[in-house]
This record gives C-alpha cells, sequence and structure tokens, in this order.
C-alpha cells in the first residue's frame, strides 16, 4: 500500500528561492502529489556543510554537503544518510552531465527512478546563440554545451550501466530525443507537469480590476511576459520585436512580470537598460519586478490580451509558464525552441524561430488582429497536480 511506502527524493538546490522554478517545481509537485496519495516522501538535497534536517514547502528535508557523487569515492555523508531513511524507492533529479560523474552503484543499492529534465542540445543548435552570448550567458548554457561536447558513446555506456529502473521525462520531446541518440536503453515513462489551480480559477471581474489598476485603457492591446529576466528567456528580443510592431499597431502595450527570486538581491538587468534606451519606451514598456505572490500573477496576466514567451534557449524542459498562460485562455506567442511547440499545442499560438525578431514583430501583430475572432474560445484543459500524482503512483507500482 502506499502508505507503507517510503520515498528520498534526491536533488540538488531544493531551496525556497527555487521553488517557483522548474525544475524544481516539477520535483516539489511530485513529492507533494505523492504525499497527498499516502506516501512517505523525504527530500533530499545540499547546502550544509553538516547534516541538518529542517523542511521545505511542507515536505521534510535532509540537507548534506552535496548530493552528487563521484566515480572514485562515495559521498560518505550521502551513503549514511540514505542507509538511515532506509527508503524503499529513490527517486533521483538528473541531467544529462550527471551521468559523467554520479558514482550509480550507489544508487543501485534501491530500486531507483530517474527524473531526467534535461533538454538536448547539439552544437550546431547552440553555436546559433553566437559564442560572445555564450559566453554572457554561461551560466544558462554551460551544462547544456558540456552536454553536446561529451562524446556520445560515452554517454550511451554510462547510462546503460547506471542502473536505474527507469527514466521520468516531462515531454514527448525529451523522450524521442533520448530515443532518436539511442542513449537510454531502457523504459521511458512520459508524465507532464501540472498547473496550479489559480491559474484556472481567475474570474473576469478580477481581471478587469487588475487591467485597471495598472492604468491600461479597454483599447490598449496588452502583451504580457512573466519569467526570469535571462536574456535567453527573450526578453530583449520580445522589447525590439514590440518597437517594430508598434509602427502598425500603436496601441500595443507591453507588460514584463520580472520574475524576483524570494531571499535573492535583485541588479539593474540588461533588458530594463536596453528598454530605457529606446525614445519613448517609458510610455508602452511597463515592468513589475518585485516578488509576487501566485495570485497575484495570475491576476496580472490575465490582465492582458496575450502572452509572449519567445525563449532563444530553453535551460529546463517544461517551461510551466506557457501551460499557465494556456490555462488562462491566453493566446501565445513562442519559439521552436526544444519542447516549446509541444507544449502550446492545446491552445492558440504562433510559433516564431528563435532569436528573429522580424519574425517574433509579424506573430505579435497576427495574434493582435486575431483578438476577437478569441474572446469566446475557452481554455484548454489542464492538468492538475493530483494527475501528476495519479502518474507517478501507477509508475511506482508497477516498479
Amino acid at each position: 500500500m502506499p502508505g507503507d511506502v517510503s520515498i528520498c527524493l534526491v536533488a540538488g538546490g531544493l531551496e525556497i528561492a527555487n521553488i517557483r522554478l522548474q525544475p524544481w517545481r516539477y520535483l516539489l509537485g511530485v513529492g507533494h502529489s505523492l504525499k497527498s496519495r499516502g506516501y512517505a516522501v523525504t527530500l533530499v538535497s545540499d547546502g550544509s556543510r553538516e547534516p541538518r534536517r529542517e523542511s521545505l514547502a511542507g515536505l521534510p528535508l535532509v540537507r548534506l554537503p552535496g548530493v552528487w557523487t563521484f566515480s572514485r569515492g562515495r559521498a560518505s555523508f550521502l551513503a549514511g544518510t540514505l542507509k538511515e531513511l532506509g527508503p524503499e524507492v529513490i527517486v533521483l533529479h538528473l541531467g544529462l552531465t550527471s551521468f559523467l560523474h554520479q558514482d550509480f552503484p550507489l544508487w543501485q543499492e534501491w530500486p531507483t527512478v530517474g527524473i531526467f529534465t534535461s533538454p538536448i542540445y547539439n552544437l550546431n543548435q547552440l553555436s546559433r546563440l553566437g559564442w560572445v552570448r555564450i559566453w554572457r550567458e554561461r551560466s544558462l548554457v554551460s551544462m547544456h554545451l558540456l552536454g553536446a561536447l561529451v562524446p556520445r558513446k560515452l554517454l550511451r555506456e554510462q547510462m546503460r550501466n547506471s542502473g536505474l529502473r527507469t527514466l521520468v521525462v516531462q515531454t514527448q520531446t525529451t523522450r524521442q530525443q533520448l530515443l532518436e541518440g539511442s542513449l537510454w536503453p531502457g523504459r521511458i515513462e512520459v508524465i507532464p507537469p501540472g498547473v496550479e489551480r489559480a491559474w484556472s480559477n481567475c474570474r473576469p471581474e478580477e481581471a478587469a480590476r487588475k487591467r485597471k489598476e495598472l492604468g491600461y485603457e479597454p483599447d490598449d492591446e496588452v502583451v504580457a511576459y512573466f519569467g526570469s529576466p535571462a536574456a535567453l528567456r527573450g526578453l530583449p528580443l520580445l522589447i525590439r520585436a514590440i518597437n517594430k510592431a508598434r509602427c502598425e499597431r500603436p496601441a500595443l502595450k507591453l507588460l514584463a512580470l520580472v520574475r524576483k527570486r524570494a531571499g535573492v538581491p535583485g541588479q539593474e538587468p540588461a533588458w530594463r537598460r536596453y528598454s530605457w534606451s529606446k525614445n519613448g519606451s517609458s510610455d508602452y514598456i511597463r515592468w513589475v519586478d518585485e516578488y509576487l505572490s501566485v495570485t497575484e500573477l495570475v491576476q496580472c496576466v490575465a490582465a492582458c490580451d496575450l502572452v509572449a514567451l519567445p525563449f532563444e534557449l530553453v535551460p529546463s524542459d517544461a517551461p510551466l509558464s506557457l501551460l499557465e498562460a494556456q490555462a488562462l485562455g491566453k493566446p501565445l506567442v513562442t519559439t521552436r525552441a526544444a519542447c516549446l511547440p509541444e507544449l502550446v499545442a492545446g491552445g492558440a499560438h504562433y510559433l516564431v524561430e528563435p532569436g528573429d525578431s522580424d519574425a517574433l514583430a509579424s506573430a505579435l501583430l497576427q495574434a493582435v488582429s486575431e483578438l476577437s475572432c478569441r474572446k469566446l474560445v475557452t481554455a484548454p484543459m489542464v492538468r492538475s497536480w493530483q494527475t501528476v500524482g495519479r502518474d507517478w503512483a501507477r509508475l511506482l507500482e508497477g516498479l
């Protein structure tokens, strides 16, 4: 029975500042969903010099000096903690480069399921970003670049010898990449993420009230962006596209809801300096860069007419912002990067090539011109985290 099954979910970076970001949002969503079904879930993460017990978002957490093991020696703290906890199943967070440094014999002592959250890029795809930008955005790109440079033969060998029972991915796109590269010989399960109820429950009157609070007129055509200000998420590109599109649609405006991470000091981002360097841009570009609750964020996005999320690089699989925008029934303009076409397939959307500001401007103009015929279109059905928990429970019961 689920109530008799104890699970350790092992992942680095489980911090309060990350709980609304991917891939941690998915990991915590899985943990909460399984807990609600009677499983005993314990998180194991890094960030402490000595083993320390605490809690994170309502789940018990054991914090250690590290959760990554290396082939020349096991992490004694991690091995000792797992033996003390005695889980019946381990759920292990993985990326492509994890298979280069993990000491998998440790994980073979328990039935272990890997959650693989890394989009797979080749060198040609990354080089299109430009080497100057790759260096500038190295915190986002470095692991993907390393994964692209590692010989596939070595990756295949490491993955085949890992001893994992199965891999779970969030999208069919990533599953297909693993299959086409012949990287994983075993079972691959696709368990997509869920969306919080708040994104489906915003009432029209709440959205109208928030729109008025933000100072927008009924005739304004407001595009929402929400998420990280990292340049490769596409905000500077979107600003350029808005500037071009306004030549035909002067009523077009941009609301940039730039995610400020709780507990992390902010700084003047490059996109803000860029936007303010354009004459008059302050009249039609507005940002909100304080920390917003989920309810506040939902109301701000709902107050807009459409959403634009023009990723140039997807750092972690299945960005939830696309699913959240669709849950509100908003037309979505995005790019053909990684898994994005798959995520938006269920709702009104417009796709452009990553990095193309002219195509993005055209897509914005088309989306705005078609707004009137989409007024009565209902939002697509979205997955709940309860459904995610059901799918995970079926997987675990079949191990």
